[in-house]
Formats: C-alpha cells, sequence, structure tokens
C-alpha cells in the first residue's frame, strides 16, 4: 500500500536540496524519495521502541544542511532600525 504525505520546506532548505539533488543527477523529487526511503530503512533497522526515544524531530530530520549557520547568530529579521535611516 502506497501512503502519500506532504513535507514543507523553508526556501534555504530547498535550495540545499536542489544543489544535493544536481550534485547527485537527481531531480528534487527523485532525491527526497531516496532520502525518505533511507530515512525510513534507518528507522526500520532500529529497535522496536527506540523511534520513541529519540531527540524531538530527529526521526524526521533528513538535512542538516539547512542548520549551516551557528545559532549564535543574531537574526537581521526583526531587527530595529535607528532613528534616521
Amino acid at each position: 500500500m502506497a501512503r502519500k504525505f506532504f513535507v514543507s520546506f523553508s526556501e534555504r532548505s530547498l535550495r540545499a536540496v536542489d544543489a544535493a539533488a544536481r550534485t547527485a543527477g537527481e531531480s528534487r523529487s527523485e532525491f527526497l524519495l531516496r532520502a525518505a526511503r533511507a530515512e525510513l530503512r534507518r528507522l526500520e533497522a532500529l529497535p522496536r521502541g527506540a523511534v520513541d526515544a529519540l531527540p524531538s524531530g530527529a526521526a524526521s530530520d533528513l538535512s542538516t544542511r539547512s542548520r549551516t549557520r551557528p545559532t549564535s547568530t543574531p537574526s537581521r529579521r526583526g531587527a530595529r532600525r535607528s532613528p534616521g535611516r
């Protein structure tokens, strides 16, 4: 039985996925399908109950490339402008 699911990525993550797919010589959808299958095989190989013991979000995290910016770097989003600018 096949199941469909929807995945939402940020623009930054999509650029990383596209770059990785180009490197692998695949389309974005082929790359994501292959990555999802590999992740499923990895999770199926874990002992029963081990998935519940993983840190929050670890079971569904297919890409670490979206986290290349250090967390200590302040975001420009929402930054206040000084008066006169």
